[in-house]
């Protein structure tokens, strides 16, 4: 699989054939609110979780769309129709092994379409 390059996520996006990763525009804020709401999905990943107000939503949403130094970044998963249907997280990246850490939260009507797999895989291959 490959992705090209357009343009946002530290000046790229990532386009598969199915979904683009890009950066998260705080304005979104509202979609993931929704998807925060389904605590099944928390358990399911093994872990108990409380759902986050609006505010602080908003404040994830904005925080999430700034590009900070390190190696932890969020990145929206939007269909190439322009929907987005979840989040992907990296961190610990170790550029030179080829190696990171990442979780992947795809909104359940959005469930086995593939969005999930191919933004992992785009991810990982993705130019540095």
């Amino acid at each position: 699989m490959v992705f090209g390059n357009t343009a946002d996520v530290g000046g790229k996006d990532f386009d598969g054939a199915k979904v683009r990763l890009r950066a998260i525009e705080p304005e979104e804020w509202e979609v993931f609110f929704e998807f925060d709401q389904d605590t099944d999905l928390a358990r399911l990943g093994g872990y108990s979780h409380i759902p986050a107000s609006r505010a602080s939503t908003r404040q994830w949403a904005q925080d999430a769309s700034q590009r900070k130094d390190g190696d932890h970044a969020f990145l929206a998963i939007e269909t190439l129709g322009g929907t987005v249907v979840g989040s992907v997280s990296v961190a610990r990246t170790e550029r030179r092994n080829g190696l990171f850490t990442y979780g992947v939260a795809i909104g359940r009507e959005y469930w086995r379409k593939g969005y999930g797999s191919e933004a992992v895989l785009g991810y990982r291959g993705a130019p540095n």
